[in-house]
């Protein structure tokens, strides 16, 4: 139908269901760009940088500081303490940040690294642990709990398993290879000790984040022997971009 001056009315130009049609492809394309930003979102931006190389300067530069400091704090840590010193391991690596409406991290790659070293002990845990407690404080790490709470977990455990009908010795190690640790920390840096009570079948798999440095039971029970065993680990951030 046209009105004066020949002017096409626009209800001339869709049927029904032409407009139909048109109303669902435009909320396909709402839907669907709404889709692909959240997604975009949830993904984060695209990092175009490579991961930083351990290998190059100056990141294997900082690798290798960090390490050498590390291994000096776990020795000044483990001294007074009477251990017997074994293998040393390490593992680096380098992780991706993220870039989203929920996390955005103020870097694109964190590099840390973990230094650790297996020693040998023997004696009381509970006066062991009380002894290292106090020797991580002294050197300004702390774990902002009592080391008590660990020593009564650790005598109820072992007073339940000598109940059971388990000799003391046996009680003791037992309870030592259920993964005890605890953690400490000092600004960002972090050392967690852990304890077993014995040498484990595997210590790299035990351990993961040892190297093949430490991946023989019988390269470690060759220094340590077959008694209990404490890990002393650092974990720092030496790189980050």
């Amino acid at each position: 139908m046209c009105h004066a001056g020949g002017v096409s009315d626009p209800g001339d130009k869709f049927t029904p269901l032409q407009v139909i049609v048109i109303a669902l492809a435009i909320v396909a394309v709402v839907v669907v760009g709404g889709l692909m930003l959240v997604h975009a979102s949830l993904s984060g931006r695209d990092v175009r940088q490579p991961p930083p190389s351990l290998t190059d300067a100056p990141v294997s530069t900082r690798l290798e500081a960090a390490k050498t400091a590390m291994t000096a704090d776990v020795a000044e840590i483990s001294a007074p303490l009477g251990l017997r010193p074994g293998q040393t391991g390490s593992q680096a690596g380098c992780e991706q940040g993220q870039h989203n409406f929920k996390i955005n991290t103020d870097y694109d790659y964190s590099c840390t690294v973990r230094v650790g070293r297996f020693y040998g002990w023997s004696g009381d845990f509970p006066t062991f642990l009380t002894k290292l407690d106090t020797q991580l404080n002294s050197l300004g790490w702390s774990s902002g709990r009592d080391p008590k709470q660990d020593i009564k977990r650790y005598n109820d455990d072992v007073q339940r398993r000598i109940k059971a009908g388990m000799s003391a010795k046996d009680a003791k190690a037992a309870v030592l290879d259920e993964a005890y640790s605890v953690s400490y920390h000092r600004g960002p840096d972090w050392v967690d000790i852990s304890f077993a009570g014995s040498v484990p079948q595997n210590p790299r798999s035990s351990w993961m984040y040892l190297s093949d440095e430490v991946n023989s039971r019988a390269a470690v029970e060759e220094l340590l022997g077959d008694g209990p065993v404490v890990l002393v680990t650092e974990h720092r951030e030496f790189f980050r971009v």
